[in-house]
């Protein structure tokens, strides 16, 4: 799949493992765990490190899929009789045939914690965003992966001057601006003194 196209490898914790029902839609697997994962049923699990590490070993081992996406059409929940629409609204029976969800089972891996230590995390939502804005045709010709250029570390005294630098620069320009203005002015004026003497 395009999304996944160009990333090694992407983090995501804490996640559920994703169970796809079979249907009109057409899902696409795009992440699966290692074949050493492991998975711990029940609502009830406690994630301190000592209870986790014995669910973890007790848990049941393999590969699970992470994140996928669906092509619809949708059939509504309200309109399958699920549910009841809200009073006052008419419910939707389905969404359009072009419609498209991306799943991931968990909401962590796009945190800004997570995306501090994980950068690679970023690019798997900008290829998402990229697929679901421009569509299949147009998701390779963005960059496959950004570069970082930071700024090199500067001492603190360089940082003082270039803060300074800074703050000065602006009212100096003006300034200069200014004088060259009220130069060329004078200039001006004193030439069309001297024309009509």
């Amino acid at each position: 799949s395009p999304i996944v196209s160009g990333l090694e490898s992407i983090v995501l914790p804490w996640t559920s493992p994703l169970e796809l029902a079979s249907g009109d839609a057409e899902s696409v697997p795009l992440a699966f765990s290692t074949p050493l994962s492991a998975a711990v049923e029940g609502k009830s699990a406690m994630l301190d490190p000592q209870s986790a590490r014995e669910a973890l070993t007790q848990g049941k081992r393999g590969e699970y899929l992470l994140a996928a996406t669906l092509d619809g059409p949708f059939e509504s929940l309200f309109a399958a009789g699920g549910e009841k629409a809200p009073s006052g609204r008419t419910a939707i029976p389905s969404s359009p045939a072009g419609a498209r969800i991306f799943v991931v089972g968990s909401s962590h891996w796009i945190a800004d914690r997570t995306l501090s230590t994980f950068p690679q995390n970023a690019a798997l939502f900008e290829n998402a965003l990229d697929l679901f804005a421009m569509g299949d045709a147009l998701i390779g010709i963005r960059a496959k992966s950004d570069t970082l250029r930071p700024i090199a570390p500067l001492t603190d005294g360089a940082r003082s001057i270039l803060k300074f630098a800074n703050i000065l620069a602006g009212p100096l320009l003006v300034v200069a601006t200014g004088a060259l203005v009220f130069f060329f002015k004078r200039r001006r004026r004193k030439r069309a003194v001297a024309a009509y003497r």
